[in-house]
């Protein structure tokens, strides 16, 4: 059905809250109808145009314009942002302090009273919440007085715990809190301890409060191990059907050294014309069937979360290692993007097809790299220097274009035994540009295939950066003594490629970055700036993405004669879903990184390092240390005099001594501080 009719439908009732099947019912949803029914309800709920309550109940009372429906972004003060859903009603974030969230949590979706607060930044009370991102909360135990309170982690937040309701747990121990779906406005937030995770500062303990801080679940739903070993059991050579036999061509998979998945392989043959590109993708959908117990897994997880020294994947282990992973040497179904490229890199002819390929050669990208700088006689290293030309032409066209290609430096966790031995920066080979351009490309191929055969599917939209960010980047890079003639993504990108390997790489890049608007997914058509591409999408990770799971359908749907694979709606769900998972897992990354850093840095406490400036604002200063390749802070308080931010240059001045600390500058720091709850390194300045 589709998501108006619902609307128009839901309208005329005037009832209150009411369930999906009762509503279904009094609108007359036949059985075949049911399914985009309920998608078509949850899309309108996520935009706001109707209401979602507890037990899966809605309704279409209009609200009034002080009434915003949101979710909740919460900062370290424990005050919160409310993001709303519907941006045409209320296109600014609504700021909520502390005191005025009522017991919502970080990504909860709530009803927010709006009131103009000075300026004209509004703010705003929370007056319900729809519906929280979890139930559960992880944070440490403590006390004061009579009272215990576990401290959230990350967050200035407390909630109350009676005495009966601790299970066991212990003053300074990590817990997994329960809490209420609603709290009582005048009083504090209780929960009830439902498990104890252990001692607060053991590597293993805050690993797995962190996971479970970010709402990552390590444990497979036994439905999914059961059906994956149904799928194991059977001999899918046998039901293979139709498909381009591409097995005695040349074939390689690139990833990193300790690389968990392999779902792309690329085959390249120089022409008279210029080159044929093959790009194979693991065929998932042929194995995990949409509404299956795996799919339901995957659907919920929406993609893999890769750790130093952990993973936890999208698809249930042996699925991802063994029955679809494109392994060297073994026959694998997989979808292919076959591309006719002339000698100036532009895109012939495209088709895109079922096949069945086999790795002859498990690439890392050191590998390669090496294979591309001469090494190598055999037909394997031959092919890869092939692929080079065509790479090298590829990468410049797309600047040439107006892509954006930032450099920002990579951090990789060394482990040995277990343990955090260093953290070095990951160098950006040609190797990796080479794969990063041809899927790329891929990308974009099978993008314009879908959209030409009229079929809905989630793409991959990068909206313009906003004029006033970009002016706010011009100062910056000004201050800096550099020049941007002005904010076009040609000029942009030589200003780019004028910094690169010197101290000011890094802050130019991040600035840049933090400029920019996010990428999202979405089923609207809209452009990719960063890319400067007018058509995109995301293929050639099925086995680690959901999303791309959802593409390789709708190609199954257009190779089967079928006029689509899901509904607009579920897939705008799915869309929506799938970016904010997608924030989330960056940031746990990012705060990840900084945990196994604390380890790292806990024993340097007193030592000496160089480093370079890389931010700061108003009192505060960061730091990227050289060896080990680890971000620290220097907060107000340990200068050696209150420092005064100078906003025209970016640049902090000591006045008594006449010392002025600009991005971009050298500099030695001491590591005086490593603090555990807000993975933070704290650097005094020498």
């Amino acid at each position: 059905m589709d998501k108006e009719e619902v609307l128009k439908a839901l309208r005329s009732l005037r009832v209150g809250p009411t369930k999906v099947k009762r509503l279904a019912k009094m609108l007359g949803v036949s059985a075949e109808e049911y399914v985009s029914f309920k998608w078509a309800l949850a899309e309108l709920a996520r935009e706001g145009r109707i209401m979602r309550f507890p037990r899966n109940r809605y309704t279409a009372v209009h609200l009034p314009r002080d009434l915003v429906v949101g979710r909740v972004e919460m900062i370290r003060s424990g005050a919160a942002f409310v993001v709303p859903e519907d941006r045409q009603k209320y296109p600014q974030d609504i700021y909520v302090s502390r005191s005025d969230l009522r017991g919502a949590m970080n990504g909860d979706k709530v009803l927010v009273r709006v009131r103009r607060g000075r300026g004209v930044s509004p703010r705003g009370t929370v007056e319900k919440i729809l519906e929280r991102r979890s139930s559960k909360v992880v944070g440490r135990l403590v006390r004061r007085g009579r009272r215990f309170f576990v401290e959230i982690q990350g967050l200035r937040r407390y909630v109350g715990v009676p005495k009966a309701s601790l299970g066991g747990a212990r003053v300074g121990q990590k817990v997994v809190v329960e809490l209420p779906q609603q709290a009582e406005r005048a009083r504090q937030l209780l929960g009830e301890v439902v498990e104890v995770l252990g001692d607060a500062g053991e590597a293993e303990v805050e690993e797995r409060a962190l996971l479970l801080e970010f709402g990552v679940d390590e444990e497979i739903p036994q439905e999914a191990i059961e059906e994956e070993e149904r799928l194991l059991a059977v001999d899918w050579r046998e039901r293979l059907g139709k498909r381009v036999d591409l097995r005695d061509l040349l074939t390689v998979t690139i990833d990193p050294d300790d690389a968990y998945d392999f779902d792309d392989a690329i085959s390249v043959v120089r022409e008279d014309s210029g080159w044929r590109l093959y790009v194979h993708i693991a065929d998932v959908s042929f194995f995990v069937r949409r509404g299956g117990a795996v799919d339901r897994m995957a659907r919920n997880r929406l993609n893999s979360v890769y750790l130093a020294g952990k993973v936890v994947p999208m698809l249930p282990e042996r699925i991802t290692h063994h029955l679809c992973c494109l392994m060297e040497g073994k026959e694998r179904p997989a979808k292919t993007v076959e591309m006719e490229i002339d000698r100036k890199g532009a895109v012939r002819r495209v088709q895109v097809y079922r096949s069945v390929v086999r790795s002859d050669a498990r690439l890392t990208y050191r590998q390669a790299q090496e294979m591309l700088d001469g090494v190598g006689r055999d037909a394997v290293a031959k092919m890869l220097r092939v692929a080079g030309e065509l790479g090298r032409i590829l990468w410049e066209r797309r600047l040439r274009r107006g892509a954006l290609d930032m450099e920002l430096p990579e951090p990789k966790v060394v482990m040995e035994s277990g343990r955090v031995v260093d953290i070095v920066a990951h160098p950006r080979l040609k190797s990796h540009i080479l794969i990063e351009d041809f899927m790329l490309l891929a990308n974009e191929a099978v993008a314009e295939f879908l959209t030409s055969r009229g079929v809905a599917f989630i793409r991959r939209v990068h909206e313009e950066p906003d004029e006033r960010e970009l002016r706010r980047f011009k100062t910056f890079v000004i201050s800096l003594g550099l020049r941007l003639r002005s904010t076009r993504p040609a000029d942009i990108q030589r200003l780019l490629s004028s910094v690169v390997g010197t101290p000011l790489e890094f802050p130019v890049n991040y600035a840049l970055l933090r400029s920019l608007k996010k990428a999202v997914y979405t089923t609207e058509v809209n452009t990719h700036f960063g890319l400067a591409l007018a058509n995109y999408t995301h293929f050639t990770s099925p086995i680690r993405r959901y999303v791309d799971l959802t593409v390789h359908r709708a190609l199954d749907a257009v190779f089967d004669g079928r006029q689509q694979d899901a509904s607009e709606a579920e897939l705008s769900a799915v869309a929506r879903d799938a970016t904010d998972k997608e924030i989330r897992t960056d940031r746990l990354e990012r705060e990840f990184l900084k945990l196994k850093a604390c380890y790292l840095m806990r024993d340097r406490v007193g030592q000496v390092f160089d480093g370079v400036i890389v931010g700061m604002d108003e009192g505060v200063m960061w730091v990227l240390l050289d060896r080990p390749v680890v971000e620290g802070v220097v907060p107000e308080r340990l200068f050696e005099e209150r420092p005064h931010f100078d906003e025209a240059t970016y640049s902090i001045v000591l006045r008594r001594t006449k010392r002025v600390f600009r991005i971009g500058q050298r500099i030695k720091v001491r590591l005086v501080g490593v603090d555990f709850e807000q993975r933070s390194l704290l650097f005094c300045p020498l």
